[in-house]
C-alpha cells in the first residue's frame, strides 16, 4: 500500500497544479459557489451532472477556502484514493501482486489527464469502487453488514454520476445471481439474498429521502429532463465523437492511444468466450462467477466511450477493465 501511494505521489507531484480546464473545472467551481449561496442545481442552473458533486465541492470551499487550489487538493485526494480502492477490490479477487498490477495503471491513466480536477465522473468512480469493495467484502468475508455501506456508496454514486452508478448496480446484481448459479456453492443462496437485501436497504436509506427533498423544493422535474431526457434526445447528436480508426496514418504515440481504445473489447471478448465455454462444459464455478461480474462491469463502463470517443472518456472507463485484466491473468496463471 505504501509503495502504491509513493508511486501515485511521484506521478501527481509535478502535474497536479499545472494547467487549467476553463470549461468543466470552471463549471464545477462556479456551480459550487452558487450552491454555497443557496441555489439548487438543476432548479436554479442547468447541469448535465447530478447535484452531489456541487455540494461536495461547496463543502471543500467551506472548509479550505474558495479557490481552485482547494478544488485541486480535493482532486488530488480522490486521485490518491482511487488506486487504493482499486487495489482493495482486486485484492478480494486475486493475489497481492496482481492486485497491485491492477491498481498501478490507475495512477497513470486517470486524473493526471484531467488536471486533477475532481469532476463528478471521478467522484462517481471513487464511490463506485467503494461500493464494489464493501459488497465483495460482505460476500467473501461473510460479514453481511458490509453490504449496507456498499448500498450507501452505490446511492452516493448515483447522485454523483448516475450512469456509472447504474452500471455498477447492475453488475452487483449480476454478481449475486452468478454466485448463486455457481456449481461449487461457495456462498449459500440464503446468504446472498440477505446481502442483497442489506445492499438495497443501504441504497434506499439515501435515495428515498433525497428524492423527497428534491421533489419538495421543485428540483426533481428538471433533474429528470437534464439528466435523463437530454442525453438521449440531444447530447448524442451534438457532442458525439467518432470512434478512432486504425487505418489512418498516425504517429507511434497516436497509434498506441488508438490501440488502447480496442484493447478493452478484445480482452472482454476473450473472457466472454471463456465463460461461454465454461457454461457449456458445466464448469461455471466461483471463479467464473467473478469473471462474469467483471466482464459485465467492464463492458457497461466501456459504453461511456461509444458515443464520445475521446481519450478523456476512454480513461474513465478503465478502472474496472484493469481489475478484469488482473483477474483474467490469475486464471491464465
Amino acid at each position: 500500500m505504501a509503495l502504491l501511494l509513493s508511486f501515485a505521489l511521484a506521478i501527481a507531484y509535478p502535474r497536479w497544479r499545472a494547467g487549467i480546464d476553463w470549461r468543466d473545472e470552471g463549471l464545477l467551481a462556479y456551480g459550487a459557489v452558487r450552491v454555497t449561496h443557496g441555489e439548487v442545481p438543476h432548479r436554479d442552473f442547468v447541469s448535465l451532472q447530478p447535484p452531489l458533486s456541487f455540494y461536495t465541492a461547496a463543502g471543500i470551499f467551506k472548509l479550505c477556502g474558495t479557490s481552485l487550489a482547494s478544488l485541486r487538493s480535493f482532486g488530488l485526494s480522490i486521485f490518491l484514493l482511487s488506486p487504493i480502492l482499486a487495489y482493495g477490490v482486486a485484492r478480494n479477487l486475486t493475489s497481492p501482486s496482481l492486485a497491485f498490477a491492477a491498481a498501478v495503471p490507475a495512477c497513470i491513466l486517470g486524473l493526471p489527464y484531467c488536471s486533477f480536477v475532481p469532476l463528478a465522473v471521478w467522484q462517481g468512480i471513487a464511490a463506485s469502487l467503494a461500493a464494489v469493495l464493501f459488497f465483495l467484502a460482505a460476500v467473501f468475508s461473510r460479514r453481511q453488514w458490509l453490504a449496507f455501506p456498499a448500498g450507501v456508496f452505490s446511492a452516493v454514486s448515483l447522485f454523483l454520476r448516475h450512469d456509472q452508478a447504474v452500471y455498477t448496480m447492475m453488475s452487483i446484481v449480476a454478481l449475486t445471481i452468478a454466485l448463486g448459479l455457481a456449481r461449487d456453492e461457495f456462498v449459500s443462496g440464503t446468504y446472498l439474498k440477505r446481502a442483497l437485501l442489506l445492499w438495497l436497504a443501504g441504497i434506499a436509506i439515501v435515495v428515498i429521502p433525497a428524492i423527497l427533498v428534491w421533489w419538495r423544493i421543485g428540483a426533481l422535474p428538471e433533474m429528470f429532463r437534464q439528466l435523463i431526457l437530454f442525453p438521449f434526445a440531444t447530447y448524442r447528436k451534438t457532442s458525439s465523437l467518432p470512434f478512432p480508426r486504425l487505418i489512418a496514418w498516425r504517429s507511434l504515440w497516436e497509434t498506441s492511444v488508438v490501440l488502447l481504445f480496442y484493447l478493452p473489447p478484445f480482452v472482454q471478448a476473450i473472457a466472454l468466450l471463456y465463460l461461454v465455454r465454461s457454461s457449456i462444459s458445466r464448469q461455471f464455478r466461483r471463479r467464473e462467477a467473478i469473471l462474469a461480474f467483471l466482464v459485465i462491469w467492464s463492458v457497461l463502463f466501456y459504453l461511456q466511450v461509444i458515443i464520445r470517443s475521446d481519450f478523456t472518456h476512454l480513461v474513465i472507463t478503465l478502472p474496472s477493465f484493469f481489475i478484469l485484466t488482473a483477474f483474467r491473468l490469475s486464471i491464465v496463471r
